[in-house]
């Protein structure tokens, strides 16, 4: 039976309709495409052969590389490797542990080093705020040196958190004023970092602060901080000067530097100053260890006075805190005239006061900031913020008491008045 015209072009369209077109001709999927071919911008592709043209790696069969665009043998000279700088389209083209980035062999950059990216930083770290980062952690919270800080890890690198700021350690060699400004195991030594059972080579000649016998050189004795001629074996009677209680025979004890009968005049122990100096800011010049404390500005004068005064700590205050405050209640030995703003700055120093000088650079080694108090006339300053430190045991520090405002003028004389430390138990 013969099929109608109708039938048979009915048939060839069925025809049409049930025809495939090559998997390897377009595709969405490695799936589409047949064999070995894959997928690349929607056609099904051959795998490039050694010396077929390649943007990536997966253009190329079995382990061979892209190399500069073309399919290499898997066998390459390294020496084809580009070096940091060189043109590349995948990591494999770099040498060492080079990246390509950008079409470019990159180093990655360490924890702390700048990004734009993710890749651009090694391992697992993260770009967070342009700065190749921990996972979880905020780079901007760690703080550079003098800047504020609660705790050691919120600040940079080896920085330190010293009374809120964070700070360089000092290397063996360098000032110090306590232990914990010194790197690792070194210990703070007449003011030196020095390591452990190591003499830091000061010999105390007469006038140097100290605080025991062995620092002075030859028949020197410590006394009051500072290496003087003396017998250690004579011991105050009342009323003689003294500096400690062990400066005075027995059934004594020292009262306002006085060695004196029956007990203590505070109800809390008190460190006295082992010198108090006056130190004249234009010139430099230093008149040391008067006794004398004159702390004074006028506003346009230049004759600005400061107070360096040292204090020579005990053994026993060790693990202990202390305070700074100033004694002005004994009327006839002090002037303190209301005007000015009546407080004073106290400032650790690097170099203590040891002699008279007639030239004192400015400054005069000057380190951190202790803390400021209001000025009592008739009795104790009160703390207006800081003050408070360590006790740093074993050491004899030098400290200097410094003007605010425009206009103050605070004078005393030793040893009924003056800078104090109170031995917080």
């Amino acid at each position: 039976m013969k099929l109608s015209s109708l039938t048979v072009a009915a048939a060839l369209i069925l025809a049409a309709n049930s025809f495939v077109i090559p998997r390897q001709e377009s595709c969405t999927t490695e799936n589409d495409c047949e064999g070995d071919l894959y997928c690349k911008n929607g056609v099904c592709t051959a795998l490039g052969q050694p010396g077929d043209q390649c943007d990536t790696n997966d253009d190329c069969d079995g382990e061979t590389p892209c190399i500069n665009g073309v399919c290499g043998t898997g066998e390459e000279d390294p020496n084809t490797l580009q070096p940091e700088g060189g043109s590349c389209s995948a990591d494999e083209e770099c040498e060492g542990d080079l990246a390509c980035l950008g079409g470019i062999c990159t180093a990655l950059q360490p924890e702390g080093g700048p990004c734009t990216a993710n890749e651009e930083c090694e391992g697992e770290l993260s770009c967070q705020s342009g700065v190749c980062a921990t996972e979880g952690e905020d780079p901007n919270t760690v703080q550079p040196e003098g800047g504020p800080c609660s705790a050691d890890e919120e600040c940079e690198g080896e920085l330190a958190c010293l009374s809120n700021i964070c700070t360089a350690l000092q290397p063996e060699g360098g000032p110090c004023t306590a232990n914990e400004e010194c790197e690792g195991e070194l210990s703070c030594q007449a003011g030196i970092c020095t390591a452990e059972g190591e003499d830091p080579g000061t010999t105390g000649q007469e006038g140097d602060p100290c605080t025991t016998n062995e620092e002075c050189e030859g028949d020197l004795i410590c006394t009051a901080g500072i290496c003087a001629q003396g017998d250690p074996n004579t011991l105050g009677g009342e009323g003689d000067l003294c500096f400690a209680d062990e400066e005075c025979q027995p059934g004594l004890t020292c009262v306002n530097n006085l060695c004196a009968a029956g007990a203590s005049g505070y109800d809390f122990r008190v460190l006295f100053p082992g010198a108090t100096s006056v130190y004249h800011v234009d010139s430099g010049a230093i008149e040391f260890n008067t006794g004398h404390g004159l702390v004074s500005k006028t506003q346009g004068s230049g004759a600005d006075t400061s107070a360096l005064v040292t204090f020579a700590f005990p053994a026993d205050v060790a693990n202990k805190q202390c305070e700074f405050f100033l004694e002005l209640d004994n009327a006839a030995l002090h002037l303190v005239y209301a005007s000015g703003s009546q407080k004073v700055d106290v400032f650790s120093s690097l170099y203590p006061a040891a002699e008279d000088r007639n030239e004192w650079g400015p400054g005069n080694g000057r380190n951190q900031h202790m803390g400021r108090m209001n000025v009592v006339d008739g009795g104790f300053s009160t703390a207006e913020w800081g003050l408070t430190f360590p006790c740093p045991a074993s050491q004899t520090l030098g400290y200097e008491v410094v003007a605010t405002g425009d206009s103050q003028h605070v004078e005393w004389w030793e040893p009924a008045d003056g800078l104090r430390v109170k031995v917080l138990e």
